[in-house]
């Protein structure tokens, strides 16, 4: 396995939520209680039990900029958590997630591995496996969800894997999906993919974190590992209610 160097995460928070107004207008969704605690505050514990991870970055928007300070005051000392604004007040205005992701990989200076998650995505296992195995290959990591025979048309991003789990084909949202795997915005990235991201956004899609993995994995190898935990996608109320009816019988 190669030395892990320094490093640090990157949380996406700036979205609106609006599928989820009315408990969105005053509230962020990251910032929603789920099993006691709010999303955020979950994720930032998964990350805590990395070892070597010193710093997160959230990135925010400005409409809550409030209530994260607020959040930012009952966190622990370590790691580090710096909230980074987008300086977005509306959801028209919104930059997009992987605009969001450039803002906070920049922020996260000469870290050698960045681990991103998406602020309203809960995952109930540990990262370290995913993170070693982007060490052992020293390639980028996309966590993907295997539907099996289940996929719906039109849903989430298809991946398509070899023999040795690398990523051969990705498809956003296909009509007709061929493969059981799904791809979440849930990645371990070496430093120099991150850097990738300042090309792509020339001309790629900033709000669509999926296509950004397709074109990063025309690039490079890009490793696929399944998630063996629970996982919730929290994007409207019935998803929240889900995410809430099983962390409040776990926790």
């Amino acid at each position: 396995m190669n030395a892990p160097g320094t490093i640090a995460a990157v949380i996406l928070a700036a979205g609106f939520g609006t599928r989820l107004a009315p408990l969105t207008d005053r509230t962020p969704k990251p910032l929603l209680v789920v099993g006691h605690q709010p999303v955020a505050s979950h994720l930032l514990a998964r990350l805590t039990q990395v070892p070597g991870l010193d710093r997160v970055v959230v990135v925010i928007n400005d409409r809550h900029r409030d209530q994260w300070n607020d959040w930012q005051q009952d966190v622990p000392s370590h790691p580090t958590v710096e909230l980074v604004s987008n300086g977005v007040v509306t959801n028209e205005e919104r930059h997009g997630a992987v605009a969001d992701l450039a803002r906070g990989v920049e922020r996260v200076g000469d870290a050698d591995w960045i681990i991103v998650l998406a602020g309203d995505n809960l995952l109930d296992e540990p990262l370290g496996p995913h993170i070693a195995a982007a060490l052992h290959a020293n390639q980028p990591v996309v966590l993907c969800r295997d539907l099996g025979d289940s996929v719906p048309a039109g849903r989430f991003g298809e991946v398509t894997i070899d023999d040795d789990h690398m990523i051969t084909r990705f498809r956003e949202k296909p009509a007709k999906p061929g493969s059981p795997l799904a791809a979440t915005c849930s990645y371990v990235l070496p430093a120099a993919a991150a850097g990738l991201l300042a090309s792509y956004l020339v001309a790629g899609d900033a709000d669509s974190p999926g296509r950004f993995v397709g074109w990063l994995a025309s690039q490079q190898p890009v490793l696929a590992r399944p998630i063996v935990g629970a996982y919730h996608d929290i994007g409207n109320h019935e998803t929240l209610a889900e995410a809430r009816s099983f962390y409040d019988s776990t926790c």
